[in-house]
Parts: structure tokens; C-alpha cells; sequence
């Protein structure tokens, strides 16, 4: 069976009314471009779009003043293309489908890119050893010709083939003709003239020993350069007339011997019988004349071994990639044609891309300039750096026609910077070049914002942005009142380039005053500061303006309303302040600024803790001389002071020991334990009405006495300690300043007054409120088994003394009770819900009073002049809701900053909760009155879009519109376009009556608008049963061609269900909805008072979208070709019939929705 597939001649009907070129559809076949022509013969590239490969598609026309003849040639090229196509060696070009149409035929083959062998003989002789190779494979293929009784009777230069390697393949066999046939075939018969030996001149018999003819002259002319006498005489004529032989090559070749001499005029005897009578003979004698070097290289015998295609697919592309992309600079004009690309990117289907970044950076510069599969390659070109460089190195190099697209391509790019070397200067200047001469608008435009997206900002005002000349011609193009002069002043502020300011005041001199400051304005509003460069006199004239704006524009500028607003929620809260309200979640938020910070290791802790009662029993029975050993163990470990915090209220007969041990002692702190409330009738200090004291014989035996007074806030927290108390007319202090007296040796005769809030102790100046309290910095949370903030050793430990002596020496030594049975526990602002013992408190307050780590306390005064500055600079700063909401937010964010810092360095506690109250209620008075301001504005202009758009998507536009990113007066933008067209209305409005029609085209309608405005599409217009939606416009929609998409896919599948909903004979089962979806540039305005529809939509995307649809059938969703890019991860689609319409040089791309239906494709 033959393996040709012929292509069916109904593609006759489809060349009549359209001549080939690139793009048209031969069958599975895309035509590329014309790569050869010939006497009636053209060969065109392809691209087999089954098998992903390129094919050579020769075209031979039919037409023929002789009608004779012409009706001859179908059937004798129908036959003789079978018969090349059941030709299979590894040196014969394959040939893969052929048909005919009324005016020609055609055939597809192979496709070898690498020239013919007239090239190599062009670059001057062979080489022996190459001459031999080529002979031994094409003496190969004509020995599996004439076996099977083929004569191909044209062999020449031009028929032999190469690919990368050299191999050879040969190939057009319009003229091959079996032996067993008589008739005259297709063309002359007569070959060509210098290599076809006399008897095919004359039309006498052809044998094989024809084509051996021929080879000899083709070999010779390889090992000479030229054809025999430089082609002036054909040496079958000369043989005829004068018996003339093959000249000697080896005047232009050395390697030529006598014997290949020989050899060759056997080959190209005049007489067939005295010629080799086969190819096999041929061979042979020509190896036994070559040297045994070659013979030892090419072998003895004619059997060939078949490449695979795949491998010689590789080769070839290699063998392109190192000829034309190693060495090429990319601000060259791209080497390649499109067929060499064409034949790249197709083994690029079939294998991973390279890794090297330079060979994918090359094939999309092929694209690009080629525009072919460029949306394909864009995307799978995954680096996004190596698009831009493709691209912006095309700009500089390629022509206009290339930069648009790939300026277009540039612009669907995420922002990226593009760093500054000398090639991307050259394609940004020829940007501002482009956007300045260019005869087309769009291109002007898409090169400015091109540069918008290429350029990076600059960090500070610099002398040159782009170049001197480029900058220049920016302030020019931004003088102009256009959109782009718009764009060109963003790009300055970018750049910060002091040449383009320059030339701005240059024009201001010149007169040209208004339009400049209004640019420099702009300038310093998206800078934020201007060019040093810049004359007082204009920086004076841009001061004024920006102070004249910020007075009356209440939007943006001062505003005595806000400003009012925010000191009355200062005020507000000052008074709650002053008159004590919410004054414990004011503490409570005060205590997150409380965190661990290294204490100095002068205190340990002697705990009594479980494991000391499981060893001595229950506290109450512990006998009083324990006590005394343990005093005795610490003063031999040289502790310092020793503190207990229990009172020894109670006669003993232990007592003695005790007292003894405290006065040998002469260092042991004892603690007075006060009773019934504290009293607050005396300043600077607190009253108690009782207290418990130590024994009297421990009293005099001991150093001193303290309190162990401390005072609960509202939730139960131990924030404050007082430091002195009054107790029946007798002064203490606290049991924390006695140790710290006793510890340094100071005289505790006589307590201190408190003095402009500061008591004196131990050199120490403590900060105290008005009744002597000390607010407690504590150093850690409670102790763990894991982590304390203070050494501790069980009491047990010290009496066994196992207890290192540096952990008692020199310290002061607090004996106290760390029992789980413990009452002396309290919630503290560092517990973290766990309770810390009376003894941890006090070594807090002693290491508090020792490393001066004091918490102080502003004033009234300065807390209120706090709460009005921050309501003051919130009724500023918040102009609308969501920068309103940013600010104040940052404003609390900074305060608690700097409270937080403040406090750390110096103690200074300022308040958090009452300053975050005022902040947000100023914010809340402010946005609340500027809500109130803006509802009667938003009423009066909702109206423009509020039929066409949803509420939402109205306000939001109506706020992108004073923020200056939408302008109604027109704006050249990407949007995507979406047609819904009724099908069978015309036949529904036939058969009904006119009222029904009016309610089914309202029916649907408003199907069609509500799911529109669902996805928060614009309708354009909605009107005999045809509707128009934007996306994308008037407010931006980076998804735009998904919502389309899915719009149109929501409508299909809510008509779906509403007429499975219906019966059978119900009439609405008539009615369907064709969807044409497209993406691309337009332009996008309002038209001004024309009714509720009056945004307008102008551009070829929207005439493109009607052309998409009226290709499209009911029920089906077409999609154009950027559609189609930017949703391919979304949605599955497959390419259908390109549309040719008049004026587009190239067809255009059509997709279709593939959306499965009860397991069948819904689309024909």
C-alpha cells in the first residue's frame, strides 16, 4: 500500500478566488513562503500542522497553451508521484502527499533546509575524500532506483540535497521515468543540457547507464569547480561531432589521479554499452581508483544505513544554531528567513527547550520579526528578562512594522526595570524616536508606554535619564497637549532627568509659561521634589500654586472642618483622661511595654518550696532553730544581707537560738506585715491602722524592719508598691529600701520625704506618685523550672550546704516561700496567667531601686497636649477612607514606636490607650463628615453609568475619575470585548405577534444584561437582540478577558437550563446566542449628554470582534487571538478557519470554547 495520502480536490474550489501566500491552508498544511521557482514550478515552505514539522510544498501549474498537453500532465504527474512515493532509501528525499486543483498541482516532501550541492561547488573543488563520500551515497540511490526499473534523468547539482552533515538526497523526479514505459512523461525528457548524455538529448532509449552519465559531469564539476571547458560546450554534443572526451580535473585538483581520470570518461562514454552497466559496477570502479586513505573512509560496498529523522532533525538544527546565532549581535537585523526559523521552533515541539538562554532569547527574536507563533513563544519563553531583551533589542535594529509588535507584545508585561547598558540606550532613544516621528498614532503611543514600562525610577534627580538628545525630545514631545505629551511627563518624573527639566524652563522663558509650570507641577507631584536646576522665580510660582491648592482644595489640603474635628476628639478624650475614666484598660494596655531586661545578680532567693516541706514538715511546725542554722550557714557563705519574708509573730522556745544567731548576725532584715486598708489622708506616704510585728527579743536582735505592703489595681494586678507607710504614728519603709540600706551600710535612722515626686534612697532618687507609691519595673516573669529571672536555691540545700558559696556571697539573700500551697501569690503584669510569689515581687522592686530602671509618669499636662496633637494630625492627614484609614494607622503605629523606644531608654511610661482612642475617633469624625460631603457629588454623577455598569463599579469609577486615573474626555486603553447575537429572532418575529417578540427580546435581554453586570461588565449597548460589553473600561480589570469569557459561558449555560426548563413545543427553544470575544487596544470616552448609554468605544478590536462573530454559529463562543493567550490556563480552545477580511495583510486567528455536552462536543 502506498504511503502517499492524497489530499481531496474540493481545495480546488478554494484556490480560485484567492491566490496562495503565507498563511493559506493546503489541506494540513500552512504555506510559509516561496523558497524556490522553476519554469512553471514554485516550491513553498510548510508547515505540517498534524506532525509538527516542515515540509516543501511544490506548486506546478496545469494551465498550458496546449490543451493536448495539459490534459495529459494531471495523470502522468498522478502517476509518477506514486511512484517517487513508494521510494524508500536513505538517500532519495521522501515524498509525503501530493494533489491537484483546476489550475495546479502540487506535492509535499521532505524538507532539507541546507542547501543544494551547487553551493558547495560554488566555494571552489572538493575534496577527494567528500567527492568520494557523495558519490558512493547517490551511486547508492540510483542502484535502488534502476533495481526497481526507475531512471530519474536528471541527475545535477541542483537535485542533490544536503543537510547539515553533508549527507546527500536526491530529489525532484519530475522527470524519473520507469523503464517499462514508452510515452513521453512529464516536461522535456531532455534533462539539462551539460550533464545529460546525447542519447537523452535525442529522445532515443534511456537506460540507467543515463544517470551514471550524468554523475560522472556532476563529479567532475566537484572536483574541478566548474562544468567541463566552464560550461561554454556541452560534452554530449562534443562527443557526437568530434569524439571528444571528459577533460583531465586534475588541472584544478591535485588529489585527481590518471586512474580516477579513467574512470570518470568511463562513466561518460558516448556509448550507453561502454559505460558502467550499473550503479553497483559504477562504484567499483570508482573505489578501486581512489587512494587507500579514502577507500579505508568510505567502504567497499553501496549498502547505507537509514538515519533516523529525529536525529538528522537534531543535526540540522545544531548546524543552523552554531552558523547563524553564535557570533550574530543582537543589534543586527535577525540572520534567519522564516522557513530556517520555522523549521527551529518545530524541533522545539518536539524537544525541551535549550538551556542556554541566549539560544531561546534568539528563536523569539526570530518570532517577533517573523510574527510567526509569537503569542506561543512569548509564552513559552518563561524567563521574563529574556522577553524584554528580545524585544527591546529588536526595537534598535528591526523595522517599524517589527516594533509594533514588539511594542505590543512589551506592553502586556508585568512593570519591570531594564538596566541602562549602551544596546538598551540605543532602543530607548529609537523609543523616543519613534513615539516623536512616527507617521502612526498607536505606535507613538505603545512606544511611550513601552518606556513607562522599560525605564526603572531613579532614586535621585541625575543629569541625563535616557540620553541628552533623548531626554530632550521627551520635554518636547511633553509640551505638546495630547496623550501622549501626558505619557511623556510621566516618563521624565521616572527618569528624574534635569536635561528634560531644563528644556521645560527653557520653554517657560520662551513664553511658553503656563503649559511648562503646569508640567513641572505634575513633575513634582509624582516625584515629590524638583531639580536643583530649576530659578527661584519658578519654584516661587510652583510654591504659590501648591499653597493655593492645599487652602481651597478641601480634597487634598488644609481644611479647618478636619482640623476642628480631630481637636474636638482630643478634647473629648482629655477629659475622660483627667477625670479618671477608663483608667484600667489604660493601665492594662501600659503593660505590653513591660518586657525582660538583665538584672545585675545581687539578690538570691532562699525558697522554701514542696520539696523543703516534704523534708522538714508542715511550715507552721518547723522548729525557729532551722531558721538560726540556716542565718548561720549564709553568714558563713558571706551573704551580705539577709531578708526574711515571713514574720516570726509567734513565742517559741526556739526564739533564743534565733535571736542569738541575728544578732551574731547583725545583718538580718525582718518584715512588718500591715493590716486593714491603706489609708490616702496623708502626702506622700500611706496610712495603715495595724500591723504584725517580729517578736520583740527578734526585733532587737535583728538590723532593721520593712513593710511588705504592695497595692492592687482594679483587676487584681500588683503593679504599684508603696514606699512609705505610717503604722500607729510609726513611719516604715519598704522591706526592699531597708535591705538596700542594710546591704550598703546606710544608716536607716530616720526615713526620707518625698520631694517633687522623688524620694531619696541609697542614693537613689525613685519616682513616686502623690501617696509615695513606686510603680514596680518588674525584670522578668515568674520563676519556672526551667527559667528565672533571679537565682534561687531551695532552703533545704543551703542548710545541707551544697549550695555553691558564690551564689550567697556578697548577695543580698531573701528567704521566702515558693510552696504550691502558698497564698503570698498575686497576678502581676508580667505573669502572663501565672502567679508570682511575694518573694519574687520584692527581688523586683530591689533590683528596680538598685539598677535605677525607674517607671516614670508624665504629667497631666503633657498626656492632654498628646491626645490634642494627635486628634489635630489625624484630622490633617485623613483625606479619604482608605488613605485616611492608612494614615491613622501609621500615626498609632509611630506613636507606639516612639512610646515603646521612650520608654526603654529612659522609663518614661506614656499612656497608649487614651492617644489609640483619640486616633480613631478623629478618624471617624473626619470620614464620617467627609462621607457626608461627597454623597451629594456621588448623586449627581452616579446617574452617567448606573444603567450600564453596576453601583459599585459606578462609585468605584467615580473615584478612579477624581483620582485622575480615568479621563471621560477620552483615553486610548486595553479592554476586552464581548458580542452576545441572538440567533432566530427573525424566524420568532414571523410566526408570533409583535408584543410577544417585544417580550422575548425583553426576556433575554435582561438574562444577558444581569449576567453582564454580574462580572462587573460596562453594556455599550443592548438592542435588537444584539448586545456590546466592555471589560476592563471605564474601571480597571486586570482579568478582563477571563470575566468575558465567563460571562459569555454563564449565558450559554443559563439559556441551556432555561430551555431543558421549558416544553418541548415552547417557542423560546427556538432562540439562541452566538459569543464573540476579543481583546485589544481602543479608545474609550464619553460622549457627553446623549442619555444613559453614552460611554463610547472606539477601535479595531471592536470591528475584529464583529467579524469574530459573525463567523460563529449559535451556541458557539469565539475567541480572538489575544483572548484567547490570555486565558488559555482558563479555558480549553481549539483553532478553527482563519477569517481573511479585506485590508489585513495576514489571516486572522479564531478560537473556539470546546465545552463538552452530555459526553458529545457540542461544536460541529
Amino acid at each position: 500500500m502506498s504511503k502517499i495520502q492524497p489530499i481531496s480536490l474540493m481545495l480546488a474550489e478554494q484556490v480560485q478566488d484567492q491566490e496562495l501566500k503565507r498563511g493559506y491552508q493546503l489541506g494540513i498544511y500552512t504555506l510559509l513562503e516561496q523558497i524556490g521557482r522553476g519554469g512553471e514550478a514554485v516550491v513553498w515552505s510548510g508547515f505540517d500542522n498534524v506532525r509538527k514539522r516542515i515540509v516543501a510544498v511544490k506548486v506546478i501549474s496545469t494551465v498550458s497553451n496546449d490543451p493536448a498537453a495539459a490534459s495529459m500532465v494531471p495523470a502522468n504527474f498522478e502517476r509518477e508521484v506514486h511512484l517517487v512515493a513508494s521510494l524508500e532509501h536513505p538517500h532519495i528525499l521522501p515524498m509525503y502527499e501530493f494533489g491537484m486543483a483546476d489550475t495546479f498541482s502540487y506535492f509535499v516532501m521532505a524538507y532539507k533546509g541546507m542547501g543544494t550541492l551547487v553551493r558547495r561547488i560554488n566555494h571552489g573543488p572538493l575534496s577527494l575524500l567528500e567527492v568520494a563520500q557523495t558519490a558512493r551515497e547517490v551511486l547508492s540511490a540510483l542502484f535502488y532506483l534502476h533495481q526497481r526499473g526507475i531512471v530519474h534523468r536528471d541527475i545535477k547539482p541542483s537535485n542533490i540535497l544536503l543537510d547539515s552533515q553533508r549527507r546527500t538526497y536526491l530529489a525532484d523526479f519530475g522527470l524519473a521515468k520507469e523503464l517499462s514505459q514508452s510515452t513521453m512523461v512529464l516536461h522535456t525528457g531532455r534533462g539539462t543540457g551539460p550533464y545529460a548524455p546525447y542519447e537523452q538529448q535525442t529522445y532515443n532509449s534511456i537506460t540507467q547507464q543515463s544517470d551514471i552519465y550524468s554523475l560522472g559531469v556532476v563529479l567532475y564539476e566537484m572536483l574541478a569547480g566548474q562544468l567541463p571547458w566552464g560550461g561554454q560546450f556541452s560534452l554530449a554534443t562534443l562527443q557526437s561531432g568530434e569524439n571528444e572526451v571528459l577533460p583531465d580535473a586534475s588541472v584544478h585538483n591535485s588529489e585527481v589521479t590518471a586512474e580516477l581520470t579513467a574512470v570518470l570518461r568511463k562513466f561518460t562514454h558516448f556509448r550507453w554499452q561502454d559505460r558502467p552497466q550499473t550503479a553497483e559496477a559504477a562504484y567499483a570502479l570508482l573505489y578501486e581508483a581512489l587512494p587507500v586513505a579514502v577507500q579505508s573512509v568510505v567502504g567497499r560496498n553501496l549498502h547505507m544505513e537509514k538515519v533516523e529523522e529525529k536525529k538528522s532533525w537534531a543535526q540540522d538544527v545544531t548546524f543552523l544554531l552554531e552558523t547563524h546565532q553564535t557570533g550574530w549581535q543582537p543589534d543586527r537585523k535577525f540572520p534567519l528567513g522564516l522557513t530556517h526559523l520555522a523549521f527551529l521552533t518545530a524541533y522545539y515541539e518536539h524537544a525541551p527547550l535549550p538551556e542556554d538562554e541566549s539560544v531561546q532569547q534568539f528563536l523569539l527574536r526570530g518570532t517577533l520579526v517573523h510574527d510567526y507563533n509569537l503569542s506561543q513563544w512569548w509564552r513559552k519563553t518563561e524567563v521574563p528578562a529574556l522577553r524584554w531583551r528580545a524585544s527591546i533589542e529588536a526595537l534598535a535594529s528591526e523595522d517599524e512594522e517589527v516594533m509594533a509588535r514588539a511594542l505590543g507584545l512589551l506592553l502586556r508585561e508585568p512593570k519591570g526595570d531594564v538596566q541602562l547598558t549602551s544596546a538598551a540606550t540605543a532602543s530607548l532613544e529609537k523609543l523616543v524616536d519613534l513615539a516623536a516621528t512616527s507617521g502612526e498614532w498607536r505606535v507613538r503611543r505603545d512606544a511611550l508606554n513601552v518606556l513607562a514600562h522599560l525605564l526603572p525610577v531613579a532614586a535621585a534627580w541625575q543629569a541625563v535619564g535616557i540620553s541628552k538628545e533623548g531626554d530632550t525630545r521627551l520635554a518636547h514631545l511633553a509640551l505638546e497637549e495630547s496623550t501622549q505629551g501626558k505619557l511623556a511627563v510621566g516618563i521624565i518624573g521616572r527618569l528624574r532627568s534635569e536635561t528634560a527639566v531644563q528644556t521645560l524652563v527653557e520653554a517657560y522663558d520662551a513664553g511658553d509659561s503656563d503649559v511648562a509650570l503646569a508640567i513641572l507641577r505634575q513633575i513634582q507631584q509624582e516625584v515629590g521634589s524638583l531639580s536643583p536646576t530649576i530659578p527661584a522665580h519658578i519654584r516661587a510660582r510652583l510654591r504659590w500654586q501648591r499653597l493655593k491648592e492645599q487652602l481651597l482644595e478641601d480634597q487634598e489640603g488644609l481644611s479647618l472642618a478636619r482640623s476642628l474635628l480631630g481637636l474636638g476628639a482630643g478634647v473629648l478624650m482629655s477629659l475622660l483622661f483627667v477625670f479618671g475614666y477608663f483608667s484600667l484598660p489604660a493601665a492594662q494596655m501600659q503593660d505590653m511595654l513591660l518586657v525582660p531586661y538583665p538584672v545585675s545578680d545581687i539578690v538570691t532567693i532562699v525558697e522554701v518550696n514542696d520539696a523543703s516541706l516534704a523534708q522538714y514538715g508542715r511550715w507552721d511546725q518547723w522548729p525557729r532553730s532551722l531558721h538560726a542554722q540556716l542565718i548561720e550557714q549564709l553568714e558563713a557563705a558571706g551573704a551580705q544581707t539577709i531578708v526574711f519574708d515571713f514574720v516570726f509573730e509567734a513565742d517559741t522556745a526556739n526564739d533564743a537560738a534565733l535571736a542569738e544567731a541575728m544578732g551574731t548576725a547583725g545583718n538580718v532584715v525582718q518584715p512588718v506585715l500591715v493590716q486593714g486598708d491603706a489609708f490616702h489622708d496623708l502626702e506622700g506616704r500611706l496610712r495603715y491602722n495595724g500591723a504584725i510585728l517580729p517578736q520583740p527579743e527578734l526585733v532587737t536582735a535583728g538590723a532593721s524592719l520593712g513593710h511588705t505592703g504592695i497595692l492592687h489595681d482594679e483587676d487584681g494586678y500588683i503593679r504599684w508598691v508603696p514606699t512609705l507607710i505610717l503604722v500607729e504614728e510609726r513611719p516604715y519603709e519598704s522591706m526592699a529600701m531597708a535591705a538596700l540600706r542594710n546591704y550598703l551600710g546606710i544608716d536607716s535612722s530616720g526615713n526620707g520625704a518625698v520631694e517633687n515626686g522623688r524620694l531619696s534612697v541609697a542614693g537613689r532618687q525613685i519616682p513616686v506618685d502623690e501617696n509615695g507609691a513606686m510603680r514596680i519595673y518588674y525584670a522578668g516573669p515568674p520563676a519556672e523550672a526551667e527559667e528565672m529571672t533571679f537565682t534561687m536555691v531551695p532552703y533545704q540545700d543551703v542548710l545541707a550546704g551544697t549550695v555553691p558559696a558564690e551564689l550567697l556571697r556578697d548577695k543580698i539573700v531573701l528567704v521566702g516561700i515558693t510552696a504550691t500551697a502558698e497564698p503570698d501569690r498575686y497576678q502581676t503584669p508580667v505573669s502572663d496567667g501565672r502567679p508570682m510569689y511575694g518573694v519574687e515581687i520584692l527581688a523586683n522592686v530591689i533590683e528596680s531601686i538598685w539598677s535605677e530602671r525607674f517607671i516614670r509618669v508624665p504629667g497631666t499636662a503633657v498626656s492632654v497636649l498628646i491626645l490634642l496633637g494627635l486628634g489635630l494630625m489625624v484630622g490633617l492627614v485623613c483625606v479619604r477612607p482608605v488613605s485616611g484609614l492608612v494614615f491613622a494607622l501609621s500615626i498609632a503605629a509611630v506613636y507606639f514606636l516612639l512610646v515603646s523606644g521612650l520608654f526603654d531608654a529612659t522609663g518614661l511610661m506614656l499612656d497608649l490607650y487614651f492617644p489609640f482612642v483619640t486616633i480613631f475617633l478623629s478618624y471617624l469624625m473626619v470620614t464620617a463628615y467627609r462621607y457626608s460631603v461627597e454623597v451629594r457629588r456621588r448623586r449627581e454623577i452616579l446617574g452617567l453609568f448606573a444603567s450600564s455598569v453596576t453601583p459599585a463599579v459606578a462609585q468605584a469609577t467615580i473615584d478612579a475619575i477624581k483620582q485622575g486615573k480615568i479621563d471621560l474626555n477620552g483615553q486610548e486603553q486595553m479592554l476586552t470585548v464581548l458580542l452576545v447575537e441572538m440567533r432566530g429572532q427573525a424566524e420568532y418575529a414571523a410566526n408570533h405577534d409583535p408584543m410577544d417578540v417585544l417580550a422575548m427580546l425583553t426576556h433575554f435581554r435582561n438574562k444577558v444584561v444581569q449576567t453582564i453586570l454580574s462580572f462587573e461588565g460596562t453594556v455599550i449597548r443592548s438592542e435588537q437582540g444584539e448586545t456590546m460589553a466592555v471589560f476592563n473600561a471605564p474601571l480597571s480589570q486586570p482579568d478582563h478577558a477571563w470575566r468575558a469569557v465567563q460571562v459569555a459561558q454563564t449565558i450559554q449555560e443559563e439559556i441551556e437550563q432555561y430551555h431543558q426548563s421549558l416544553p418541548e413545543d415552547h417557542p423560546h427553544r427556538e432562540i439562541a446566542f452566538a459569543f464573540g470575544v476579543n481583546t485589544g487596544r481602543a479608545i474609550v470616552g464619553y460622549e457627553g449628554p446623549g442619555g444613559p448609554n453614552s460611554l463610547t468605544v472606539l477601535g479595531d478590536v471592536v470591528d475584529l470582534a464583529g467579524h469574530i462573530i459573525a463567523a460563529a454559529d449559535a451556541g458557539q463562543i469565539f475567541l480572538g487571538e489575544q483572548t484567547f493567550t490570555e486565558t488559555t490556563d482558563q479555558v480549553e480552545a481549539v483553532p478553527q478557519k482563519p477569517l481573511y477580511i479585506k485590508d489585513r495583510p495576514t489571516a486572522v486567528a479564531v478560537y473556539a470554547i470546546v465545552r463538552p455536552k452530555n459526553e458529545e462536543e457540542i461544536w460541529p
